[in-house]
Formats: structure tokens, sequence, C-alpha cells
């Protein structure tokens, strides 16, 4: 597989990586030099990680028993340029029952959607998260990109080039399109985005 970029810029934010595994997240942190007025988040996060680690691989193991199952219908993609109102759309269609979809939980824990959500929920509220750009509180069950979660799954994404913008080339031009991605990152990416929207379809339907 191909090497990520090294000596990365700072990411500018952690919250997609508190649930993923810690060796994932200490190889996509490989050589990035945290600013100063990050490292209080920085060091918070690290220790929510290295917590939740712990039991991915029960959450993995559950979503192994439900790995085989057929998806049904065809999932429904928003496109559209930032501020266009594809958030908006997206959380009415999250309010008609006939739609299933990612929440902020299923993006901060992927390895957690099938197992111990309902504690692990109650835990992460403790540290209210919100959102750097309006200070918000996130609200778990609230639909969020699935793009999000595949980044606590896979490094072969283009949600990375929010995290590291110095790389955004990087990011957006070898995984936008895949045309110049090995056929390793492709499985890699399609394996993630099909437990995003298995595990998607389960937490809200049922199995």
């Amino acid at each position: 597989m191909t090497q990520q970029p090294k000596n990365q810029s700072q990411p500018k934010d952690f919250i997609s990586f508190f649930g993923m595994d810690i060796r994932d997240r200490k190889n996509y942190l490989q050589g990035v030099e945290i600013d100063a007025s990050l490292k209080d988040r920085f060091a918070k996060s690290t220790a929510y990680c290295r917590f939740f680690s712990l039991f991915n691989h029960l959450g993995d193991r559950a979503y192994q028993r439900i790995a085989q199952l057929p998806i049904g219908q065809d999932p429904l993609f928003i496109l559209g340029y930032s501020r266009s109102g594809t958030t908006f759309l997206h959380t009415l269609l999250s309010k008609d029952p006939q739609f299933a979809f990612t929440t902020n939980y299923h993006a901060g824990f992927p390895h957690l959607v099938l197992w111990g959500q309902s504690f692990f929920k109650r835990l992460r509220s403790i540290g209210r998260p919100k959102k750097r750009a309006d200070k918000m509180s996130i609200a778990l069950d609230l639909p969020q990109e699935e793009e999000q979660a595949i980044v606590g799954l896979t490094p072969y994404t283009f949600a990375l080039h929010e995290y590291f913008p110095q790389q955004w080339s990087h990011y957006l031009d070898r995984y936008t399109s895949f045309e110049e991605a090995t056929d390793a990152e492709r499985n890699a990416f399609e394996q993630a985005l099909i437990r995003v929207i298995r595990s998607s379809l389960v937490d809200c339907w049922g199995g």
C-alpha cells in the first residue's frame, strides 16, 4: 500500500481521531508536530483513543457477524458545495423512517457502532464535544457525513485533506476519483464504506 506523506502539517481537529484504533492514530500522526495551542486537546483526544481502543476488537467482532448481510437498497448520496444546504437536506431526510443514516456517533466511533453504544454514548457525553466553528454541542444521534466515519477505518479517503491542509493535494488528487490509487487502496476504501453503510443500516433498522 502507498505510504502516507510524512511530516504532515498539524491536524486542525481531532474529532474523527477519537474513535479510531490507537495504532491507526499513531500512523496518521507520525511525524506531525502538534502546535502548542492544540496540545491540551491532543492529549485529551489521545487518552480517549487509548481507552476506546481497548474495546474496538469487540466491536469488530460484532461487525463480522453481520458482514455478509445484504445491504438491500442502493444508498442515496448527497453531493454539493460547502454551505449549499447539503447538511440541511441530510437532516431532513434523516427524519423520514424509510432512510437509515450515519450519525455523529457512528462517525466518531466506527469500530463501536454495534457493541456497547449506549455505554460509550454516556461516557462520551461527559466531554460534551463541540464544533470548533460555532462551539455548538455535537448531538451524537444527529446525521453525519459517511466520509467522517471512513476516516476512522482507513487513511485512503479524500476527507483527510480537511485535517492535513498542507497535504490536501495528496488526498484530493489520489482519493477523489481513485484513478491513481492502487487496487489495495481502492479495496480498503470500498470495504470501509460498505462497513459504514451496513453498520448504519443495522443500527437504525435492526439486523
